[in-house]
């Protein structure tokens, strides 16, 4: 695990205390194991929803861990109808300061398509991080917990 993530750089105690939830909308987790043993490793309270998760159950999380951020992976040609209906579910449940962060294959068959194309422009109008940087987790979390993040 050191090994794994060196360009990541030191990242112990950075979300102490911070509460992370991960998910994936189908069997490819991959990226959520990844980002859930990179937020293990800066010592975040991460729960972990598993595979083909609902929207529902994570919205049941949200209510009960009191976490400001949701980490989705995705691979499965459902991003943006999973976030539209991730965000209006945050919103009807008074939830919308909640920060969405997708990562995976973005894309989606829009218009009856047989082919899925990539819809990260989409969810970035629609306000979900998307920048798909094992980089970026830690701080963007840290951010989103400090109050200074922006969508």
């Amino acid at each position: 695990q050191k090994k794994m993530f060196l360009s990541v750089g030191k990242v112990e105690g950075e979300l102490a205390g911070k509460v992370v939830l991960v998910a994936s909308t189908d069997i490819h987790d991959y990226g959520k194991e990844l980002v859930k043993s990179l937020c293990n490793k800066a010592e975040a309270k991460v729960f972990d929803l598993g595979t083909y998760v609902t929207v529902e159950e994570i919205i049941e999380n949200l209510l009960e861990t009191e976490s400001k951020v949701v980490i989705v992976s995705t691979y499965n040609g459902i991003a943006l109808s999973f976030a539209r209906e991730l965000l209006a579910a945050l919103k009807e449940n008074d939830l919308e300061d909640v920060v969405l962060i997708m990562g995976g294959l973005l894309n989606e068959n829009l218009d009856g398509s047989q082919l899925a194309v990539d819809v990260t422009e989409d969810l970035r109008a629609l306000g979900v991080n998307c920048d798909n940087q094992m980089e970026t987790i830690v701080p963007t979390v840290k951010k989103i917990y400090e109050g200074t993040y922006q969508k």
